[in-house]
């Protein structure tokens, strides 16, 4: 049967769709939709999620969820998050902030690089198309010229023949 997203033929395995590949992409969707209906392991019994980053006991109700790590956080547990998130992307943006120029310098470098040995090669072919050419030239000559001193020589040997007879 085809997939339904990619459309690749696959066999459903003994053990059932069970057994089949997990769709990552939906589970995140279901568990976001766990979240807004109140359905999580955190959950009060209220039906309120729990902030998974709070560790007392009364830890406040969970606000918003990363799709990502799976956590539930509090209002004040996500701004610290996304406090934390900018400072890591600021520190990796200053290790690798030289890199993409360097990068770009060097694709030019090759590009350069490309144009010249482009270049030298339809030099090389140039310089073989003309001596290919001139060698089909002198092949020819020599051949029409072999020729007329082959029949020249076969003149004179029939001559010099017929004067010993």
């Amino acid at each position: 049967m085809p997939c339904p997203l990619c459309r690749k033929k696959f066999t459903i395995p003994a053990d059932g769709l069970s057994g089949t590949q997990k769709n990552y992409d939906m589970e995140k969707l279901l568990s976001a939709r766990k979240l807004s209906a109140g359905e999580d392991a955190g959950q009060r019994e209220g039906g309120l999620v729990l902030c998974d980053v709070c560790s007392s006991e009364a830890a406040p109700p969970a606000t918003k969820r990363c799709l990502e790590c799976q956590q539930n956080y509090c209002d004040q547990c996500s701004q610290n998050q996304i406090k934390s998130d900018r400072e890591k992307i600021t520190e990796l943006l200053k290790k690798t902030g030289g890199v993409l120029p360097r990068i770009e310098k060097e694709k030019n470098d090759l590009v350069k690089r490309l144009g010249d040995v482009e270049g030298e090669i339809n030099t090389a072919a140039d310089k073989l198309i003309a001596a290919d050419e001139r060698v089909s030239w002198t092949c020819t000559a020599v051949g029409l010229w072999g020729a007329s001193v082959a029949r020249l020589i076969i003149l004179v040997s029939g001559a010099r023949s017929r004067s010993w007879n």
